[in-house]
């Protein structure tokens, strides 16, 4: 088991990794992440949720996973998972289309609808009814 830690990825007995180990263990949440986006692509989100995990699990601080994560949380319908993983992505990677995309989905689902109005004074006197014939 490898653990981030800030001076780098170290093994769980607390050694740190060599360069070489580094960048297997990069390459492989780049796999991780390739196939959470293959899985998307089959509708297999719960299959790309745990990829994509993997993948943050190794390599916390990269953006455009975090951003992938809450793609999938908001088609979950997991908005506050969702928004936590925005708030991350951002936080990494400001300009991240990606998040920034994510985020104002969250905002027009947490933006109430407006009621329609029909007219001028309709704010006051409600809707008109409608008479069946």
């Amino acid at each position: 088991m490898y653990t981030p830690s800030k001076s780098g990825i170290r093994r769980s007995q607390g050694q740190p990794l060599s360069s070489d180990g580094l960048a297997k263990l990069k390459e492989h949440a780049e796999h991780q992440y390739q196939r959470a986006l293959e899985q998307i692509k089959l509708k297999a989100w719960d299959q790309a949720l745990k990829e994509l995990r993997e993948a943050i699990q190794i390599v916390p601080d990269n953006g455009e996973y975090h951003a992938l994560l809450a793609e999938i949380y908001l088609h979950n319908g997991m908005m506050g998972m969702a928004n936590i993983s925005v708030r991350q992505a951002l936080k990494l990677d400001p300009a991240n289309s990606r998040a920034l995309q994510c985020q104002k989905r969250l905002v027009m689902k947490s933006t109430p609808e407006k009621p329609k109005s029909t007219g001028l004074l309709s704010h006051l006197f409600g809707q008109p009814k409608t008479q069946a014939r």
